[in-house]
C-alpha cells in the first residue's frame, strides 16, 4: 500500500519492490497476502529480522524459509501455494492453484 508515493506498512509483510520504493501492483499485493498466509499457517514469519530494515534487505535478498520447515505438519497442497517470491515475474499469476471442482460429475 502506499500514500502520497511513500510506502505504508510494516516492512515485514512489504514485497522487495515496495521496499525498494519502487511502483507495486497486484503481484505485490500477492507477496504481501503470502507473507501474511504463511505466518497464519505457521506462526512465524518467513524471514527472522530483527529489525525493520533487516526484513527490507531480506525480502529483496533471500528466499523465504521453506514453509516445510517451518510448520512441517501442513499437507502438501497447501506447501504449493507459495506467492512469496523476490522477483514479480516469478510470482504465480492467482493466488491459488486451480484445484478439480467436487461439483464436477466423475
Amino acid at each position: 500500500m502506499t500514500l502520497l508515493l511513500k510506502p505504508v506498512g510494516l516492512p515485514q509483510y512489504m514485497s522487495p519492490e515496495q521496499a525498494r520504493g519502487a511502483p507495486t501492483d497486484a503481484k505485490s499485493d500477492l507477496y504481501s497476502f503470502g507473507v501474511v498466509a504463511y505466518e497464519l499457517l505457521s506462526g512465524k514469519l518467513p524471514f527472522d529480522g530483527p529489525k525493520p530494515v533487516d526484513y527490507a534487505i531480506q525480502h529483496q535478498e533471500k528466499a523465504p524459509r521453506p514453509l516445510e520447515k517451518a510448520a512441517p505438519h501442513l499437507a502438501d497442497n497447501v506447501r504449493r501455494c507459495r506467492p512469496i517470491r523476490p522477483s514479480p515475474p516469478h510470482r504465480p499469476r492467482r493466488p491459488l492453484p486451480r484445484w478439480p471442482s467436487r461439483d464436477r460429475a466423475s
